[in-house]
């Protein structure tokens, strides 16, 4: 079921019936605040762009690459994009923890399993029967072994062509988000599907079906789960949203010399010809 807007679908979903909403792909954003927005940047995404354009066919030349090779952060704090390193109430933790929200119960313990749970299903379902987040990373950010960087390359440019040729396929899920508000204006953190919604940003579509699994209001924020326990204060866990509606993905690509390089005859024949011994 594909409702009119978010509303609609989470009403649905609170009484347990399933629906989903065209989720507009400009207000969507990571965990970390990188944006699938037109005017936004996102590793997967660019990436994405970056090969429809022929600038790169292999994982080893590809943006996604270089952004694992150069964005290593070393804590959960660093990892966020909002906080400094070593800064509360994420730091000193390891980076794959970046993502326990202020809104959310979990503790780190309990945010740590279900990551890792996660992460080696999710590889093992694409063929990695054996990852672990000590000796492969996590795919968010660098670094992560060479296995690891071209599975997620190879599902990017899987999904990227799928629906190049024949548009979404519901199917095979709609991506899932998280809606925070401030009342007037709302952000959708990716919490599913990434690779799905990255290739959806990068061919230019405006929408992309989404289930909403929780729905926050800033005003609300003395009331959300980790500020009541403690862990976050009200005033870390505002800064955070404030982050996810205001952060400059652009200018932080820029400064860590991630944005596309310029195509190349040979570049886009080397494409062509990859895509041709693939038909």
């Amino acid at each position: 079921m594909l409702l009119e807007g978010p509303e609609a679908a989470w009403h649905l979903e609170r009484v347990g019936h399933p629906a989903a909403f065209p989720c507009p792909v400009a207000a969507c954003v990571n965990s970390n605040g990188f944006s699938y927005a037109p005017d936004g940047w996102d590793p997967f995404v660019a990436c994405a762009r970056d090969h429809l354009e022929g600038h790169a066919v292999t994982y080893e030349d590809s943006l996604l690459a270089r952004y694992y090779r150069t964005w290593q952060p070393r804590d959960a704090a660093e990892a966020s994009l909002c906080f400094a390193y070593g800064e509360p109430p994420l730091g000193g933790r390891p980076g794959h923890q970046f993502a326990l929200y202020p809104w959310s119960p979990e503790s780190f313990a309990e945010l740590d399993a279900r990551v890792r749970h996660w992460v080696r299903a999710d590889n093992q379902e694409h063929g990695h029967t054996s990852s672990t987040i000590e000796r492969d990373g996590y795919k968010v950010h660098g670094p992560v072994s060479s296995e690891i960087g071209r599975l997620e390359h190879r599902r990017l440019v899987s999904v990227l062509a799928s629906i190049e040729a024949a548009g979404y396929d519901r199917s095979h899920g709609d991506v899932k988000v998280i809606q925070i508000t401030d009342g007037t204006e709302s952000r959708f953190i990716e919490q599913g599907g990434m690779h799905r919604l990255a290739a959806v940003a990068a061919l230019g579509h405006s929408h992309v079906p989404a289930r909403l699994i929780g729905v926050f209001d800033v005003r609300d924020v003395a009331m959300w789960a980790g500020v009541r326990l403690g862990r976050w204060t009200a005033d870390a866990a505002l800064r955070y949203v404030q982050h996810l509606f205001s952060f400059d993905s652009c200018a932080w690509a820029e400064e860590h010399d991630l944005l596309p390089v310029a195509a190349t005859p040979s570049s886009r024949g080397e494409r062509e010809a990859t895509l041709r011994s693939n038909d």
